[in-house]
């Protein structure tokens, strides 16, 4: 086709036709009463939400119930149970990124624009043998006649009991459940081209995971001469985890009205499976204060976990407090606009044990067979000696409240000293294992926080309260095991260099004479085939990272009569992200799509233009060339950026108004999300941490809502 008949071609607009403006409705009511010996408090919830891309929905619906009885003088008992259903309906990769050609999210921005989404009748245009081009579903078909569903039922209930046993001596008992029924199915319809030749496909899974917590406490304050206050716990706690699940698989039903396992013609997979873990622990923990001047607090724990081996199951982890109000002195008293000025420093030890259940055993599991005979089959290398990863933090700190309280603010140094890092060790295949779990690496996160806030205007009617919160923060892995500098298998975490380094081939930019493009070699000398990248080879912008050099958020808060006006920005600085999909978007030769216009307006098409993109290639590789669009820095952005997080405006009617009604209050709330962001990074969000291929944006969202008191 000519430049002239490609430019004739209509042209009709597939994300336009994925996205939506989502609604949202939401009621509330709770009710509340008692007498001096008992209280209560019940609340039901309803949530119906229409999501911002075509066929999603979610829907929630809770009870909430919370009950207190002093059953003596000496004896108090209170529960909470939680009940709620939630169900989500959304198309395929609703949940996290995705690269399903059906997923609209991923697939509508490269669909072939002149493909048209309707037909001339207005059904949905559906080609079972395929439209032209790499995507050949009509994903707005598939979106809607396909389902995705997951349904998780849950129950969370706690009981607390205390018992004043003497004056200065307590007890207290926890029990907590929390129980979650979750269902998900996945049916593939006959009637769209995903499932067409295999007459429907049904996925289901099933999951219910329990856990359990029962926590005994006894406290003792005894009663000490003039200022000096103590108080001391001691304590033990126990958790225990189950999940149980199952997985189903069939294709082939008489007709899309038929949706259940019993219909299809054939099950072809089938699977189930347990796991759980248990931790107990046990603490002794003393406050001592003296006035409110000195501050001293100290806890020993002692912890369990049934994931690590028999000999290192337990670790001990201390931490001890201490704070100094000097505005309390009497070199500082005197000074009225000083209301506090508070030192204090600590030190404290914890412990993560999360990895996999059974990360310290050797397994063995069922399901292979052998000459048609069931059979067992070792599938986990364990580590008998495998230990708590142990985080010890420093840390020292001034709070401060100034001008009757009109400024207030703290600031903090820390460091964190990680060690004996649960990682994944590569191990050699010819025991019939990749990788075992072990002890391996140090980490060191160290940071400042500071945060302000300020009374900026407080009188007669108006009040402007302002607040803004940033963390410095520099993370660096210290060491690795056996003498490496890089983590076998993952160029990123090495010895000096932050967690998620970026290690890639860099990027040298497009020949002027040629349109090809060209990388840096080891040496820094440019080729046509680089190979892979390695964390000691020619960088010459340096290995940046997906963390943040600085992060935070800055609140104003206007009031006036009955009018509340909030605003809130959130920011980060410094972070470095791989945008996978804006290469995918930038695919030219190899991929029949559609792509971004500033990609086809910047590439190279004469012999001297300076320009970063490739001339396009059919294949995308040239003859001694790696292709084009090969993984490297060129896809590494500058992922900074200020958002309005939040906006809201409030306005409580005055009671002269409403009292007529019998209400107590009644409030009218206007509330605005993700409202505008400021950033270089060229895809959907530069909020995401990591991979951003196919996922859904974070939207704009306005709601309003009615609160009314009885």
């Amino acid at each position: 086709m000519t430049d002239e008949e490609i430019a004739s071609l209509p042209t009709y607009d597939w994300q336009d036709a994925a996205y939506r403006t989502g609604i949202s409705h939401k009621y509330d009511l709770s009710v509340d009463g008692g007498n001096e010996r008992s209280q209560f408090r019940v609340a039901v919830g309803y949530e119906d939400t229409d999501g911002p891309i075509v066929a999603s929905n979610f829907k929630r619906g809770t009870v909430n119930f919370n009950y207190a009885n002093k059953l003596s003088d000496k004896i108090n008992l209170s529960s909470t149970v939680n009940l709620s259903t939630v169900k989500q309906i959304g198309p395929l990769g609703a949940q996290g990124t995705t690269t399903q050609f059906s997923a609209p999210a991923y697939a509508t921005p490269m669909m072939l624009p002149f493909i048209p989404i309707y037909l001339d009748n207005g059904e949905l245009n559906v080609d079972f043998a395929g439209f032209p081009g790499t995507f050949k579903n009509n994903t707005i078909h598939s979106s809607l006649f396909n389902e995705h569903t997951d349904q998780n039922n849950s129950l969370l209930a706690n009981l607390k009991l205390s018992y004043q046993i003497l004056d200065n001596l307590s007890y207290r008992l926890v029990f907590g459940l929390d129980y979650r029924d979750q269902e998900s199915k996945r049916y593939y319809d006959p009637r769209t081209s995903d499932a067409y030749k295999s007459k429907g496909v049904l996925y289901e899974w099933e999951d219910k995971p329990i856990s359990f917590t029962n926590t005994h406490v006894v406290t003792y304050e005894p009663k000490l001469n003039g200022e000096h206050r103590l108080k001391s716990l001691a304590g033990i706690e126990y958790f225990s985890y189950s999940r149980e699940s199952a997985s189903r698989r069939a294709q082939g039903f008489p007709t899309f009205q038929f949706k259940q396992m019993q219909s299809a013609a054939l099950v072809t997979e089938a699977s189930g499976s347990w796991t759980g873990y248990k931790r107990l622990g046990s603490f002794i923990q003393a406050n001592y204060t003296y006035g409110k001047r000195f501050m001293v607090s100290g806890i020993l724990r002692y912890d369990g976990s049934s994931r690590f081996g028999d000999d290192s199951k337990f670790g001990l982890f201390p931490a001890i407090s201490a704070g100094w109000d000097m505005a309390e002195e009497s070199f500082l008293n005197h000074i009225r606009w000083v209301n506090q000025l508070k030192l204090r420093v600590g030190y404290g030890e914890t412990g993560n044990d999360q990895i996999g259940n059974f990360a310290s055993r050797s397994l063995y599991g069922g399901g292979p067979a052998y000459d048609g005979e069931p059979g067992i089959s070792s599938n986990s290398l364990g580590n008998r000696n495998l230990r708590w990863e142990r985080n010890s933090t420093y840390n020292i700190g001034i709070d401060f409240s100034l001008l009757n309280h009109k400024l207030t603010g703290a600031l903090e140094v820390y460091q964190r000293n990680s060690k004996d890092l649960l990682l994944s060790k590569p191990v050699v295949w010819a025991g019939g294992y990749s990788s075992i779990t072990q002890n391996l690496g140090e980490l060191t996160n160290k940071g400042v926080e500071l945060e302000i806030g300020a009374r900026i205007i407080d009188r007669n009617d108006f009040e402007w309260h302002s607040s803004f919160n940033i963390t410095f923060q520099k993370n660096e892995v210290t060491k690795l095991y056996d003498g490496h500098t890089v983590l076998p298998g993952n160029e990123g975490i090495r010895v000096g260099y932050s967690l998620l380094t970026h290690v890639n081939t860099q990027y040298a930019g497009v020949n002027p004479a040629t349109g090809k493009a060209f990388w840096y070699d080891a040496n820094g000398n440019p080729t046509y085939r680089p190979t892979a990248m390695k964390g000691d080879d020619y960088a010459p912008y340096g290995l940046p990272n997906g963390m943040p050099n600085s992060f935070g958020g800055f609140n104003n808060k206007f009031s006036y009569k009955g009018f509340t006006l909030d605003i809130f920005f959130q920011y980060d600085y410094g972070r470095v992200l791989y945008n996978n999909m804006g290469r995918t978007l930038g695919r030219k030769g190899d991929s029949n799509i559609n792509t971004l216009q500033w990609y086809y307006d910047n590439r190279w098409t004469e012999a001297g233009q300076i320009t970063t993109v490739p001339r396009p290639y059919d294949g995308a590789a040239e003859a001694g060339s790696s292709r084009g669009d090969l993984a490297s820095t060129r896809y590494l952005e500058d992922a900074s950026y200020i958002r309005l997080k939040n906006l809201s405006l409030s306005y409580d009617i005055p009671k002269r108004y409403i009292k007529s009604l019998n209400l107590a209050y009644a409030t009218i709330k206007f509330q605005a999300n993700n409202i505008f962001t400021i950033t270089k990074f060229s895809g959907y969000d530069p909020e995401y941490n990591t991979e951003n291929t196919g996922a859904i944006p974070l939207m704009k969202s306005i709601n309003m809502s009615v609160h009314i008191g009885l």
